[in-house]
């Protein structure tokens, strides 16, 4: 049978209104116990009225539809430990309410502030890089403190390592265990019973077991109302409004300095709860949600609350999907409904409270800290790893010893040991080469090519990554170290950070200690591909280019090249520049050919800097250099032309444009003063129909230039590879 869309959204949010309310009782009994639990009626009537005010703001506030709110465990759990501390100084409700009443408001408030904050700020997302052994620990946590304080709820006492042993004495026995095997029952039936009225069906169940229970003990309700079974006669209108001016004046404000720290517990813990539980919804609802927006709407939330007298409360995950299980559509009636059904209670259900027994509240504390507890330390077992799983178990434990707070920073404080440790552990280098095996981008004569595949392992590259700090910056020493102890002695060491995203003080003092090496064993260091501020850095440092051991490179082919240079110099001197019909000769021209093919070129004398050939120009003519150096530039879009290649004397330039007859690939510039025999295409026509023989030789001069580049080319990328 299908009911009506509208009869099933009236019948989920009656049930799902109903079942928030009784959460919310169960919760607030973790704080109005002990010496507070005359006060439970204003607890619970504040409860209801944060169960309201919740799901009707976040109904009008959030962009999605049917989304529940209401007061929720994680917050209130650490806001019940700092009342505990309260109460164990104010010892009388007359006394402690004031503090009380202040602490809940003030937090609450400042929670709503924090949230819009983030929202507006749309910092959000910072949330998610928390650790997640942090987040596991205080959820795990989260369960040990709810199973106590279901258990404290049931036996009126605030539960300590001082007073467990009484847990087990024949009277305490008789009201607790009850409540634990009912929180069992809801734990391992809901697991068993996969629908959306299994909670609320178990817990009627239970009710009436414990009916039977009473009537088979021959125990009246007014008996099990004065024993303390059942929540008895609660005025729920008593201590309204709940908080006042007065409170404020009469608040112990030393006391509440005391509780900063689980005050701070309940701002952070606030935002991550959210953030899980709206991730949690995304995935049930299988739809991306405007997360800064959620917060905001929640923060708003917590502000109307706090004003109202109410806790900190916004979107619940569980009853969402309960939302979304029992109805046909989606739609902001659900939430109104939701909201309405505490009001109703509030006012018109004070003989109802009545008969709810406190096992049953005990053993949904219960039910939520062993569904904590299986979810982060059960289900975790197998699939973390084991420091991350004993991280989750030390936090927890840590909190329920402790502090939320206490347990939080402890985990922090661990987990950026651990974290130092794991990153130091990491090879911060992306390649370590040698100058044989690594090379610039000059294309050189093969004489010299030659020369630098003997000379280039007396250079040492390494190209570091990510983030250097005083972990991970020993490794650098101690790479240099290793190969100051090989045979050839080292001459130049190149150091290159065009992957590295930051650098901090001690890592500095690291390269300190290279340069004081460098100094005393006569090896230059060149650091390339400094970003402006890891440049500025260094000088702070002292690091400073100086003519004896330390250079400066704005990219690792220039360190490269000035390395080549320097290596070429002292191994056979300057080089000296031949005139361009040597340089043809021998290449393999023929004296006449030589003669020849003069008549045919146009001298050109460039200055430094000066543009030869710019990119997408037509290809008409090809380029001999005879003395000087140029560099081939490509240019994306409107970003840095990338230096290609550097040419120096005695090879020819423009070939590729000229042979497959489309506009130039890149713009050539002379680095140098630069003599250059331009050769056009009407005059290597001219040449082949006059001279067919030069027209062969230039054609192999030009194949020859080709296959040099891609031999080079497939040279840097067996490099690259590496």
């Amino acid at each position: 049978m299908q009911f009506p869309a509208w009869f099933s959204t009236i019948t989920a949010g009656v049930l799902l209104g109903t079942l928030l309310s009784i959460f919310s009782v169960s919760l607030t009994s973790l704080i109005f116990v002990g010496p507070l639990a005359t006060e439970l009626p204003r607890g619970i009537a504040m409860a209801l009225v944060t169960v309201s005010i919740s799901s009707l703001s976040i109904t009008f506030f959030s962009k999605n539809r049917g989304i529940i709110a209401g007061l929720q465990d994680s917050p209130l759990v650490v806001m019940a430990t700092s009342i505990s501390a309260i109460t164990a100084t104010l010892t009388t409700p007359d006394t402690a309410m004031p503090t009380v009443l202040t602490l809940i408001a003030l937090t609450t408030f400042l929670n709503g502030l924090i949230l819009i904050l983030l929202g507006r700020f749309k910092l959000g997302i910072l949330v998610r890089y928390l650790p997640y052994p942090v987040i596991g620990g205080f959820m795990a946590g989260t369960g040990i403190m709810l199973l106590l304080g279901g258990i404290g709820t049931m036996v009126d006492h605030n539960l300590s390592a001082g007073n467990l042993v009484r847990l087990f004495a024949g009277n305490e026995l008789k009201v607790w265990l009850p409540g634990v095997l009912f929180g069992l029952i809801l734990f391992i039936g809901t697991r068993q019973i996969r629908h959306s009225l299994a909670l609320p069906g178990l817990l009627l169940t239970e009710g009436i077991i414990f009916y039977l229970l009473l009537r088979y003990s021959d125990i009246s309700v007014q008996n099990a109302a004065d024993s303390g079974l059942l929540l008895g006669d609660v005025n729920l209108a008593a201590g309204w409004p709940f908080i006042n001016p007065t409170h404020f004046f009469s608040a112990r404000w030393d006391i509440i300095q005391g509780q900063l720290g689980n005050i701070g517990a309940v701002l952070i813990i606030t935002p991550i709860s959210l953030l899980l539980n709206l991730s949690g919804i995304e995935m049930s609802e299988r739809k991306d949600m405007d997360l800064n927006h959620e917060l905001q709407a929640a923060g708003k939330t917590n502000m109307l609350s706090a004003l109202a007298g109410g806790m900190i409360g916004f979107h619940s995950l569980g009853t969402t999907s309960l939302g979304r299980d029992m109805t046909v559509s989606r739609t902001r009636v659900l939430g109104i409904i939701v909201g309405i059904m505490p009001l109703l209670i509030l006012f018109f259900g004070r003989s109802l409270l009545f008969f709810v027994p406190k096992a049953i509240l005990g053993g949904l504390l219960i039910f939520q800290g062993i569904v904590f507890l299986y979810n982060w330390l059960i289900k975790k077992w197998s699939s973390l790893p084991l420091a991350d799983y004993g991280m989750i178990t030390i936090i927890g434990l840590a909190i329920m010893a402790t502090n939320f707070m206490t347990g939080i920073v402890l985990g922090f404080v661990v987990m950026m040991f651990t974290f130092v440790i794991s990153y130091s552990r990491t090879d911060i280098f992306y390649r370590k080469l040698s100058g044989a095996e690594l090379t610039s981008n000059v294309l050189r004569s093969s004489r010299e090519r030659k020369q630098l595949v003997r000379l280039g392992w007396h250079t040492h590259v390494l190209e570091l990554h990510g983030f250097i700090f005083f972990g991970t910056a020993n490794a650098i020493l101690n790479e240099l170290q290793s190969r100051l102890r090989a045979s050839l002695p080292l001459r130049y060491l190149i150091i290159d950070f065009r992957r590295v995203t930051g650098v901090d003080s001690s890592a500095a003092f690291c390269f300190t200690r290279i340069l004081y090496l460098a100094d005393s064993l006569h090896f230059t260091v060149i650091l390339s591909s400094l970003s402006p501020q890891l440049k500025q850095q260094m000088l702070h440092n002292g690091i400073r280019p100086n003519e004896k051991s330390l250079n400066f490179a704005s990219d690792l082919d220039r360190a490269l090249s000035w390395c080549e240079d320097a290596l070429l110099e002292s191994d056979s001197g300057p080089q000296e520049n031949l005139a361009l019909p040597l340089q043809l000769l021998a290449k393999g021209f023929k004296r006449e050919q030589i003669r020849l093919l003069k008549s045919y070129l146009q001298k050109s004398t460039l200055d430094s800097k000066e543009l030869l050939v710019r990119q997408g120009e037509s290809s008409d003519s090809v380029y001999f250099v005879e003395s000087g150096q140029i560099s081939i530039y490509l240019q994306s879009g409107n970003q840095h032309p990338v230096r290609l290649q550097t040419i120096c004397v005695g090879t020819m330039i423009g070939e590729v444009g000229y042979c497959l007859n489309v506009p130039r690939t890149a713009t050539i510039v002379a680095d140098t003063d630069t003599v250059v025999y331009r050769l056009t295409k009407d005059s290597m026509q001219a040449i082949q129909k006059e001279e067919p023989l030069l027209a062969e030789s230039i054609k192999d001069l030009m194949l020859r230039v080709i296959a040099e580049r891609l031999v080079t080319a497939n040279r840097q990328l067996l490099a690259s590879s590496r």
